[in-house]
């Protein structure tokens, strides 16, 4: 079957080259780089073009007598409606999706919001497995922060030592409490919209629902903390908290419009002034086991309204900035990070919101190998996107170019100072991070959970973070508007700041400062770049093996 399926993606290449369709060329040069470098990816990208052509209404029956693919019928679900979490498990087990919470709202044109947004369980593989959600909402006028960390670990292997699910907060004030219960059956989430729930018993419990809109929860400390990394001053005895979040700006760019949010519609960009689609971070790579964990922003910009109770104590806040983002895998977490994050800026740069990160990683399908990446990723308030990776990105549907590959280097300090820069043929950026000297000590940053580069050990306390960075941004366009220049230009972003970034590393180990330049092994390099539309893909093949995709 797979040659019978080669020879026809062949046969419509010839029928595709001779109609001179652009879009196919590129993919056509991308299959022609990788045969001299990987069989196995050639067949990939094979395949996968294959499916996409069939997916968007080219039957190949007429070029294959006997292969009729069916093409599913899009269902968009029904507003409001929940499924019982004993029925949902029964439908995720019949169909080998992820044990999901019923049909998410969604939009009534049936488009897609930002990618990966669900749960990337496939019920009944027995595989090491996680998934962690983080969402923040940031406090500028007292310099405050709230984090919620949601975890899951290993729901298919019944005998693992590391299987449960459970959540961290970070409160107003510096407080900390982590929650965990070996009893993953209690965790339920959608396959492919941002909703999950864990019911912990005698009121506890904590749930993200409405495709990311709606958060609520309530816990109570019931670990005893090792006060020499969590001070007594830092234990949150109980907390709840129940707020609702307006998405102002996916990734990928684009606005969010007001309509969409009121009618609870899927993220989505408004027609102006961006059109660009919501993309995967790593592009349709992300939809493999090629380089594990994976990694989304799922909103680089929203508005967070409602409140916090921390030991009585109530916070309430207003439209304050909001962000989420998620990492999921088989494989070990990375063995090293760091990571900085700001969408809280004033002014004429109230909206802007940046992310820079790096890691040390392992690569799937090269056993032994590591490579090092990293990424600066800026959306304005307008909802222009600026990314600078490693590999190339999503093209533009304004002009129809892709974004480049991107030079990306960095130099972050033990604990203090991060600094990051990047550069492609039309811009240059410059992301530089610090913390107060009086914040180098434990005592007064937090100390978070995380997993670690092992498949046998859950979370552990290897990551720390602090809510109050001072952020510098800078960009440039480049003069010349190309490579050979050099130069720097006009200034896109002029010394732009904030106090209240936050700032992280974790892993290790960080007995020297980390300097690195990011680079993506071949030959996934080459392979993120192709033009292959995993949803149709998904869609496609969807009948016959069912839902390849939970999670997208």
């Amino acid at each position: 079957m797979r040659w019978c399926l080669i020879r026809v993606w062949r046969r419509e290449s010839l029928w595709r080259l001779e109609r001179g369709e652009p879009r196919f060329q590129t993919l056509a040069k991308t299959k022609s780089r990788l045969e001299s470098r990987s069989k196995k990816g050639s067949v990939v990208v094979d395949f996968l073009l294959l499916c996409e052509r069939a997916a968007v209404g080219m039957s190949s029956a007429r070029l294959c007598s006997g292969f009729v693919p069916r093409v599913p019928s899009r269902d968009t679900g029904h507003r409001g409606l929940r499924v019982k979490p004993s029925r949902a498990t029964a439908r995720a087990e019949a169909t080998g999706a992820s044990h999901d919470l019923g049909p998410a709202k969604a939009s009534s044109s049936g488009r897609h919001g930002v990618p990966h947004s669900g749960y990337h369980r496939t019920v009944g593989v027995k595989r090491p497995f996680f998934e962690g959600w983080y969402f923040r909402v940031t406090l500028p006028e007292t310099r405050d922060n709230v984090s919620l960390i949601y975890h899951v670990y290993d729901p298919d292997l019944r005998q693992s030592q590391r299987r449960c699910a459970g959540a961290q907060v970070c409160g107003p004030g510096g407080g900390y409490l982590f929650r965990e219960s070996p009893n993953v059956d209690a965790f339920a989430a959608e396959a492919h919209s941002l909703q999950l729930e864990m019911q912990l018993g005698d009121g506890e419990f904590y749930e993200v629902s409405e495709d990311g809109r709606r958060h609520r929860g309530r816990l109570l400390k019931s670990t005893n903390e090792d006060t020499d990394i969590w001070p007594t001053k830092k234990h949150i005895q109980v907390v709840e908290w129940d707020f609702s979040v307006a998405p102002r700006i996916g990734y990928g760019g684009g606005i969010v419009s007001e309509e969409s949010n009121r009618d609870g519609d899927s993220l989505q960009p408004d027609t102006t002034p961006s059109t660009r689609s919501q993309t995967s971070t790593a592009g349709w790579l992300s939809s493999l086991p090629v380089f594990e964990p994976h990694y989304q922003i799922l909103m680089a910009h929203g508005l967070a309204t409602g409140s916090i109770t921390v030991d009585g104590k109530v916070t309430q806040f207003t439209n304050a900035p909001s962000y989420a983002e998620k990492n999921w895998g088989g494989a070990g977490f990375p063995s090293k990070w760091f990571w900085v994050q700001c969408n809280s800026f004033s002014g004429e740069h109230k909206g802007l919101t940046i992310t820079a990160t790096g890691a040390n990683r392992g690569v799937v399908l090269l056993p032994g190998v590591r490579e090092e990446v990293a990424g600066i990723l800026i959306h304005l308030p307008d909802g222009s996107f600026f990314p600078f990776l490693p590999i190339p990105g999503g093209v533009d549907e304004n002009t129809g170019k892709r974004d480049e590959a991107a030079e990306v280097v960095w130099e972050v300090q033990p604990w203090g100072e991060w600094r990051v820069s990047a550069k492609n043929s039309l811009y240059e950026v410059e992301v530089v991070a610090c913390i107060a000297e009086e914040d180098h000590v434990p005592g007064n940053t937090t100390v978070l959970r995380a997993p670690v580069d092992d498949t046998t050990q859950g979370m552990k306390p290897s990551c720390r973070e602090h809510f109050r960075g001072q952020i510098v941004v800078n960009m440039w366009e480049r003069e010349g508007k190309g490579w050979g220049s050099g130069k720097r230009g006009h200034a896109v972003l002029d010394n732009v700041t904030s106090n209240v970034a936050c700032v992280e590393v974790g892993g290790g180990a960080w007995d020297t400062p980390w300097r690195g330049t990011a680079e993506m092994k071949e030959p996934l390099s080459t392979l993120a770049g192709a033009a292959v539309d995993v949803r149709k893909v998904a869609e496609f093949v969807k009948p016959i093996l069912g839902d390849v995709a939970p999670g997208l």
